[in-house]
């Protein structure tokens, strides 16, 4: 052979077809893990394997398309049907899909042959034959003869059955034979799975057609538009029949649809297998054919003019299966290029800055609407009802002074005038118990008058903060007025001088517009005394050289109470805040001399009560922190801080471990804490104070000042002073006003006057009340309560009697049988008067008084406001059975009790807190902002949260603020 004709013999052997780009490209596209997932899922889940097709989703990660109840449903049916209780298996088939069994009659029939096939079986195996055969011939009967006659085949199955009851089964012919053999239950079971599958899988088989017929319109569409495509495009399914002829180098593809199953299909329906098919314009991506490849279906050709539907059926079609089933579109097209992730961080910045100048915009906007809004006048001037009394009020009392019995707002509104005629509830002081009842009280429930020397209630916490420039004073207090209008109260800036009790009225004084001094009673049906306290000298001389920060913890808050004898709280914080810059202004003077200098930078605190710590650790706070950033650096180091202490540990009150690291504090900051320490005298540029030597002997040192802040407890007003002289007898302390543990003053009618804060103490005498106990139970016996025997049963009641009585004394009443074993002396199994008593009178030994703080105090105002409330209730029921008398709080409300919630206290960019039952915490920065969150938690207003918060920003931001006026 020559060579040019092995040339054209190879070139013949070696030609193959030519490809075209869109075959190529579309080969080009890699098939996806998750489709192929995806369609053995659906095999799984299509033939009846829940157990795997579950397990393979979790592996696959991969969402159940089928509730897991309908896969039990459906293999437990199966079972039913494997197992021969095809009763069973109809009952749970119709509770599942009641039509499967209505639309396949021979299913149906199938079902109830092989029933009667199990009725055959179980008569079969009764031995000797002598089984009974009514059961199978009554369900032949009834069941299968009416259905038989409807087709051919169901006549001769049902012969072929009842074949079954003729011959021996031992010797039954094959085709007769197989009807006992469990293939039979398989088959069945197979085909009411499909049938089941068939009938949940109806909207899915036309989510497949749908997506044949979307193929048809993208190919159509291509073709159309011009898209260089082959002139014949194969569907991708496995079985392509391929025709003789070729065109262009291309092959050409035949289509029958009345032989082809996707034909078919279009037809009648869908197979029930799903493939995912991924379409975008005219591709059809490698995925869709390697998908298709398991369904065993032949070639498809495109031009069908059936598959063509009109312009809006095919968008409709298109939105439907988009949102129906969630097809994910594979393009050709080369993916976009991925941005580095600096041009992605500089967009989203771009785009977070902007939509927070957005939002910024639109809120400083909406502030100036609402602000523009607030500027407004009222048109509505009209003549004011005010009553003739309220502006000539009548004389009388005592002192036949005015007697305001009707307010000037008395009818300015509706509301005010329905409670003119209520009971009158008057406030004396405007603190923490004063403001918490206020709060508590309902509205409408009494003619409510508050009376105080000040019109603002001053949230103390914070006020040592506030001495030395972190915050503003305005952030602290409260417009009392505000606080009085929920319960639609009035106010009196007054102070009030004195209490007739007969008579119901309390004196009031006040200075008029030219300094003299006006009185006037003012009546009440309810008083409450909540006047606080004063500052306790202890009998030092030359206290008017020091400066006076009143104050009491409030869990762990640091309370100042506002009291109607006198209240220079905020002008003496602001003389204390201008005393300490001044004399740092003159430190800085060139003509102050070393000696002086250091006298001035000598700032004492007399005191180390929570009070005193704290205002202690704020001014270090203030000369650590901003003195060095705006005076001259020697100042620092000239500057000291003194801390005077009776006790032997400041903070006493708090657990030792505290104590301990508050001193420890203070002396890593150089504040020097003396204790054991008294102040003797007080002069105007030293401070007198007493030490123990090391041999007992007392020591007297002096320290030089040139500042003095005294915090060392708190004493009576001049008006509780009056009212305990006048009480007499009954009024036995000399500290604080006493009440009973209903906070009823002791030695006035009962439910007139009470009285809460630091002004009053709740009387804990159980001892005292001994024969008010027994005189129930001496009266049952026929006995004198002296003389009377107690039982431990009696004891018992005398104890809840006590409880009840006393709350406070709960906690020393929880073994009564060790109480009552302890104090029989003699054994005898009961307790006499003499041991009765001496056993109460060791349980008035362990209770203390309650501490003179706010929290108590609040917790007090709380009490009585919800007492008041009741009482209110019931007062339209005394007063129709003329209930006017004897102890209605005991009879409405129970007794008074105090539960402490913890204390803290603020020692220098620390805070310590001490919880009670042994719980405490210390720490950093951390305890400053817990400290910090529970005062604006605890703050009076929103008002006053908003103010703190900023001043907080702007010691942040700018420091704090060092102008004294």
């Amino acid at each position: 052979m020559s060579t040019a004709a092995r040339m054209a013999s190879s070139t013949a052997s070696t030609t193959t077809p030519l490809r075209h780009t869109f075959e190529r490209r579309a080969e080009d596209v890699k098939p996806l893990k998750s489709d192929i997932n995806a369609l053995i899922f659906d095999y799984l889940t299509t033939e009846g394997y829940p157990s795997a097709a579950a397990k393979f989703s979790k592996e696959a990660n991969l969402r159940p398309q089928q509730e897991e109840e309908s896969l039990r449903a459906r293999r437990q049916i199966q079972h039913s049907i494997h197992s021969g209780n095809i009763q069973e298996a109809v009952e749970a088939l119709n509770e599942l899909e009641p039509q499967v069994l209505d639309s396949n009659p021979s299913l149906h029939f199938a079902l109830l042959r092989l029933q009667l096939v199990e009725l055959i079986r179980v008569c079969n195996a009764t031995p000797g034959g002598k089984g009974d055969l009514t059961p199978a011939l009554t369900f032949a009967s009834t069941q299968l003869a009416p259905r038989a006659p409807t087709n051919d085949e169901f006549m001769e199955d049902l012969e072929r059955t009842m074949a079954l009851l003729v011959f021996p089964p031992d010797s039954l012919e094959p085709p007769l034979a197989a009807l006992l053999r469990p293939e039979l239950r398989r088959t069945v079971a197979d085909r009411v799975n499909k049938a089941i599958l068939t009938v949940q899988n109806a909207r899915r088989d036309a989510a497949i057609r749908s997506l044949v017929r979307l193929r048809a319109w993208a190919e159509d569409t291509a073709r159309q538009s011009k898209k260089d495509l082959p002139s014949h495009m194969e569907l991708g399914l496995d079985g392509d029949e391929k025709g003789s002829s070729i065109e262009n180098g291309h092959e050409r593809y035949f289509y029958n649809p009345n032989q082809h199953p996707i034909g078919a299909m279009l037809k009648q329906r869908a197979p029930v297998c799903v493939a995912r098919f991924g379409f975008h314009g005219t591709t059809t991506t490698r995925t869709s054919c390697l998908l298709s490849q398991r369904i065993n279906t032949r070639s498809y050709h495109s031009n069908r003019k059936f598959l063509r539907p009109t312009p809006l059926d095919r968008q409709a079609q298109w939105q439907q299966l988009l949102r129906s089933q969630g097809i994910r579109f594979v393009s050709g097209k080369p993916l976009p290029q991925q941005r580095s992730w600096l041009v992605n961080f500089a967009y989203r910045s771009a785009a977070l800055i902007g939509g927070s100048i957005i939002v910024f915009g639109v809120a400083v906007a909406a502030f100036f609407l609402y602000d523009a809004s607030t500027y407004r006048e009222d048109p509505s001037f009209r003549d004011i009802q005010v009553s003739e009394i309220a502006l000539s009020p009548r004389r009388g009392g005592p002192k036949n002074l005015p007697i305001a019995e009707v307010q000037i707002d008395d009818d300015d509104c509706a509301e005010m005038q329905r409670q003119k005629d209520k009971p009158k509830l008057v406030v004396l002081g405007g603190g923490w118990g004063s403001v918490a009842l206020l709060k508590t009280l309902n509205p409408e429930e009494y003619h409510v008058t508050l009376v105080s020397p000040t019109n603002y209630f001053l949230f103390t916490p914070m006020l040592p903060s506030a001495t030395v420039g972190t915050l503003e004073f305005r952030s602290l207090v409260e417009p009392i007025r505000r606080i009085v209008a929920r319960v639609r109260g009035h106010f009196l800036r007054a102070s009030a001088e004195n209490i007739e009790f007969s008579e119901k009225l309390v004196e009031l004084s006040q200075k008029d517009n030219e300094g003299n001094e006006v009185r006037f009673y003012l009546p009440y049906d309810k008083l409450v005394i909540g006047v606080g306290s004063t500052t306790n000298p202890h009998g030092v001389t030359g206290l008017e050289h020091c400066h006076f920060l009143k104050a009491s913890d409030y869990i762990s808050f640091q309370v100042l109470h506002l009291h109607t004898s006198q209240s220079k709280d905020i002008d003496d914080a602001q003389k204390i805040r201008n005393h300490i810059l001044t004399n740092l202004e003159y430190a800085c003077l060139p003509t102050t001399s070393d000696e002086e200098r250091r006298r001035l930078l000598s700032f004492v605190v007399s005191g180390g009560g929570p009070t005193g710590v704290e205002f202690a650790a704020e001014l270090f706070d203030l000369l650590n922190e901003d003195l060095t950033a705006h005076f001259p650096k020697i100042l620092r180091n000239e500057i000291s801080v003194h801390l005077i202490q009776s006790r032997g540990h400041i903070l006493n009150t708090y657990d030792e471990a505290l104590s301990k690291y508050a001193e420890e504090r203070f002396a890593r900051d150089q504040v020097e804490i003396l204790t054991n320490s008294r102040v003797k005298e007080v002069r105007n540029d030293r401070i007198l104070f007493t030490q123990k030597g090391e041999n007992g002997e007392t020591i007297t040192k002096e320290l030089p000042m040139g500042f003095c802040l005294w915090s060392t407890g708190v004493s009576q007003t001049e008006f509780c002073q009056r009212i305990s002289d006048v009480l007499g007898a009954v009024q036995s302390n000399r500290h604080a006003l006493e009440t009973d543990t209903h906070l009823r003053l002791n030695g006035t009618p009962l439910g007139d006057v009470y009285a809460i804060g630091d002004c009053a103490t709740v009387q804990n005498n159980v001892a005292d009340h001994l024969v008010t106990f027994l005189r129930t139970l001496a009266w049952e016996k026929g006995k004198d309560p002296e003389t009377v025997q107690i039982t431990f049963s009696e004891w018992r009641e005398i104890a809840q009697k006590v409880r009840k009585r006393f709350p406070q004394a709960a906690d020393h009443l929880k073994r009564l049988d060790k109480l009552f074993a302890a104090y029989d002396k003699d054994q005898s199994g009961t307790l006499d008067f003499g041991e009765m008593r001496e056993l109460l009178m060791q349980i008035d030994s362990k209770l203390t008084s309650l501490p003179a703080t706010a929290q108590r105090a609040h917790q007090q105002g709380q009490y009585l406001g919800h007492k008041f409330n009741k009482m209110a209730r019931a007062a339209p029921g005394l007063k129709v059975n003329d209930v006017s008398y004897g102890d209605l709080d005991e009879a409405v409300y129970k007794a008074f009790e105090y539960h402490h919630l913890g204390s803290l206290a603020y020692v220098g960019n620390a805070a310590v807190f001490d919880l009670g039952g042994g719980w405490k915490l210390t720490g950093g920065l951390w305890a400053v902002y817990a400290w910090r969150s529970i005062y604006f938690a605890q703050s009076v207003s929103f008002r006053t949260r908003i103010l703190l918060a900023m001043d907080w920003a702007k010691r942040a931001l700018f420091g704090r603020d060092l102008m004294n006026w």
